[in-house]
């Protein structure tokens, strides 16, 4: 057996399957076989492109690695496979290779490799993330998982694929040794039928030769899962970046101690460069891992609607930011070998209630959430424990002021454990010398809280608000971006005076007042034209009290198609002839039946698989019904489910509903939705058979919990507005076409977005800089 050296040791999340490139704490390695050492490359045979060959230039020990190379081209899946007698592969954990990457393209994507395991004519899939570039990785893939999909006592043959996600024409190289079999010992005691662990409880593979900080990008998917240290994650020297005032900007690191900790505090001070940024407007949070649902493989929309949720894999990821980490726990009831009718494992999420020490689960569908049951979190990040062998991810959000002078501003993050000194860094931010633009797009969601009826109970709901919470939910969504909420409260029943109510209050929290979203479609269900005509007259009458270009708009019936769209006409008319416009969720194929009259689509994204991108596959359709709808008049498109709130991956939120989305043709978004489960399902992602809980920002009591997703939605935005506002420097410097061509050459759709954005601060600079250079000059120049 080869034994690897000069190793990247990188244990690698493999996306689609749950707890992958772990072993829990009992779970000591107690056998290993080599499946191939890889040193007898005519074993592999090549497909759909591939070229297979031994490679000498690139190897750990032995002969040499197999090396799996191909020009990317659309609809091919290059892969090598290797066939054997029927092989038995239930006793062992885990399949590990080593895979060393390089392409010609700018970088690998997230997902560049797909591991297929047979047994006869059935087969399952792993997707793997983070190959990192001209590195070896050792890459982990959990057997458990593909159990439900073939039988591993009879497995006949191991496939390594390319992903999707290379740009056509790049040239890609794996190399791949030492592909083994791994066995682990059970961490289930056989004398206990069933026993109550903490979770997660895996061995810290890898972490024990890195760093004890480490920084990662908190905008880039990482799948951290509290055991291991993601492959993004680099050594920490600083925080920090260039940012503009007013601007939310988020910063991580990660804390990979060797021995438990307790009692961690992280502290800094005032930020001090031309003025002083107060150390209030940084906040610490702890992105806090539990179980989400997953499924196991890949699969297209017409299976993923034959395909319950309550069925896939659970895994731990992290999701929601808290400041006290003892606020949600997770836990695993592990069958015993005693009671073999226990297949498969319980995850349970819990959260505190009350003030005290009391927790109720909140991922199964027979406990609801206690009506009666409050929830509270701290105001500022309280001290922690990290168990040995765990780590912890801390988010820091800096509220960049909106008067503070540009320049650079400085602070020092201290970490403590027990009182001890533990670790600290510097937190340097560049305070850009122009501000920000609006982002030219409209920013919606849809929105279900409304304040006009009693909440049942003191537990937190996604409908019945308090006022209180009311305007918190609010202010969050306009610090987030999003200033358009959409309004479900009743103004057919409560009347003018709510409406005039609702508008004070976007006013007084600084919402935009010249749209408004009411999103009851019960408004066309229950009314007929004439009384249609009369209300909205009514309402945009007060709406144009608060703001004399301000649009009152209705929507439709949700998701109609055919001949059902058709026949809501007369009452868009009726909406038109009052002054106001309609709009709705739309799929594609359905232009034909609006007959030009539906003022806003919003076009259904079609899926909600978790490697979507805004032009690929299916959007190639949604383009075409753009083109059709601007044809005939229109000029806002709008996108949502492009994906749903439901998946972990900001870097994915970022890109689809900011610069993908522009470059794609649409216009805004009006997203389902900002909480969607009530309040006996508030938590739990478990809950639907074909959906998860599509939450970005979870209620609590007098406060919120934001998911990481929610945090890339705002970066989107932010995107937008550094591209308008080098559009518009743009502009000033005559410059216009020039710039418009330079952006159609950048990849928006796999490119990196920070380097993006970084190239996008450096053009507008250069932009400023010459417009100044030649007003100085002309004003030195003689009368």
């Amino acid at each position: 057996m080869k034994t690897a050296r000069n190793v990247l040791t990188v244990i690698v999340l493999v996306s689609s399957l749950p707890l992958c490139g772990t072993l829990s704490a009992a779970q000591e390695p107690i056998g290993a076989t080599v499946f191939d050492s890889m040193d007898q490359v005519e074993l592999w045979q090549p497909k759909d492109g591939a070229v297979c060959g031994q490679a000498t230039e690139r190897r750990l020990e032995g002969t040499g690695a197999v090396k799996l190379s191909f020009t990317a081209q659309p609809g091919t899946w290059p892969c090598i496979e290797r066939r054997v007698r029927p092989q038995d592969w239930s006793r062992y954990t885990h399949l590990t290779f080593q895979c060393y990457a390089e392409t010609d393209g700018p970088e690998l994507p997230r997902r560049a490799m797909v591991v297929v395991v047979y047994s006869n004519n059935r087969k399952a899939f792993a997707s793997v993330d983070s190959l990192k570039q001209g590195a070896w990785v050792t890459v982990a893939v959990p057997l458990g998982p593909l159990a439900d999909a073939v039988n591993l006592s009879e497995v006949t043959r191991l496939k390594f694929s390319a992903a999707s996600g290379f740009r056509a024409g790049s040239k890609t190289a794996f190399y791949i040794d030492n592909v083994m079999l791994i066995a682990a010992a059970s961490d289930t005691h056989p004398a206990e039928p069933k026993r109550v662990v903490e979770a997660p409880a895996p061995k810290a593979v890898p972490g024990e030769k890195l760093p004890l900080i480490l920084k990662i990008n908190p905008m880039k998917r990482a799948d951290f899962d509290g055991a291991t240290v993601p492959a993004i994650a680099e050594p920490m020297d600083k925080l920090g970046g260039r940012v503009c005032r007013g601007e939310f900007e988020n910063y991580a690191f990660i804390i990979n101690p060797k021995r438990e900790l307790r009692g961690v505090t992280v502290t800094w001070g005032d930020l001090r460069g031309p003025a002083t940024i107060p150390a209030a407007a940084v906040d610490a949070r702890i992105a806090k891992v539990w179980w989400v649902a997953h499924r196991l493989a890949r699969m297209g929309s017409s299976r993923l609607k034959k395909t319950p949720w309550r069925l896939w894999k659970p895994r731990l990821v992290a999701d929601v930011l808290v400041h006290d980490d003892a606020l949600i726990r997770v836990r695993r009831n592990v069958p015993a070998a005693s009671r073999p009718e226990l297949a498969r494992e319980e995850v349970l999420n819990e959260i505190r209630v009350g003030r005290g020490d009391r927790y109720v689960v909140v991922n199964r569908a027979d406990v609801p959430f206690p009506a009666d049951a409050t929830v509270y979190d701290a105001d500022r990040l309280q001290p922690f424990d990290i168990p040995r062998g765990l780590k912890k991810q801390i988010w820091l959000t800096v509220d960049v002021p909106d008067d503070v002078p540009s320049g650079t501003y400085r602070t020092t993050i201290v970490l403590k454990a027990s009182g001890r000194p533990l670790a600290a860094f510097p937190l340097e931010i560049e305070v850009l010398p122009f501000d920000l633009e609006p982002p030219g797009m409209v920013y919606g969601l849809y929105y279900r809280g409304r304040f006009d009826i009693p909440p049942r109970g003191r537990a937190p709901d996604n409908y019945a608000k308090t006022m209180e919470q009311y305007r918190l939910e609010l202010a969050d969504m306009r610090d987030h971006g999003i200033p358009y909420p959409g309004c479900q409260i009743n103004l057919s029943a409560r009347g003018p005076k709510m409406l005039d109510q609702i508008l004070d209050i976007y006013e007084e929290l600084g919402l935009a007042t010249d749209r408004f979203f009411y999103l009851r479609d019960q408004l066309l269900l229950r009314h007929e034209p004439g009384e249609i005509q009369r209300l909205v007259a009514t309402w945009s009458e007060v709406l144009k009290r608060h703001n004399p270009k301000g649009v009152f708009y209705c929507y439709a019936l949700d998701e109609r198609r055919g001949e059902a769209i058709t026949a809501q006409i007369p009452k868009w008319d009726a909406i038109h002839a009052a002054g106001g416009k309609v709009f709705a969720s739309i799929s594609v194929g359905q232009f034909a039946y609006t007959r030009g009259k539906l003022d806003v689509p919003v076009l259904h994204g079609g899926q909600m698989v978790e490697d979507q991108r805004m032009d690929r596959g299916f959007d190639a359709e949604h383009r075409a019904e753009i083109e059709l709808y601007r044809q005939s008049g229109h000029c806002e498109f709008w996108s949502y489910a492009h994906p749903f709130p439901a998946i972990e991956d900001p870097e994915l939120f970022r890109r689809n509903y900011g610069t993908a989305m522009w470059r794609a043709g649409y216009t805004g978004m009006m997203l389902w939705t900002y909480q969607s489960n009530p309040t006996a399902t508030l938590f739990n992602d478990f809950c639907y058979d074909n959906y998860r809980n599509c939450t970005l920002a979870f209620p609590i009591t007098g406060g919120l919990l934001a998911t990481v997703q929610w945090e890339g939605l705002r970066e989107a935005v932010d995107d937008m507005r550094y591209l308008r506002t080098l559009q518009k420097a743009a502009d000033a410097a005559g410059r216009r076409s020039e710039i418009d061509r330079w952006l159609r050459s950048l990849d928006f759709s796999t490119g990196d977005l920070d380097r993006i954005r970084a190239r996008f601060i450096d053009k507008t600079l250069e932009l400023f800089r010459a417009k100044y250079k030649k007003v100085n000059e002309s004003e030195r120049s003689p009368q």
